[in-house]
């Protein structure tokens, strides 16, 4: 990933990486989601990005499993 950004999820199951992002983004925190998942056989993940700046922020949200 380009430098600034960082991990802060990564789960299998695209409903909860959804829910978590969307959150972010309501709270003005710019996050992407990368999926790493494979379309055949659905094996994989999808990892959340947000910029460094804003993990402190992030973790006053919401709670990360």
């Amino acid at each position: 990933m380009i430098e600034g950004w960082i991990k802060i999820y990564e789960n299998n199951n695209p409903i909860k990486v959804e829910i978590i992002k969307q959150k972010l983004i309501e709270n003005n925190i710019v996050a992407i989601d990368i999926n790493n998942k494979d379309s055949s056989y659905h094996f994989g993940t999808i990892s959340l990005y947000i910029m460094d700046k804003d993990l402190e922020k992030s973790k006053k949200l919401t709670t990360i499993e």
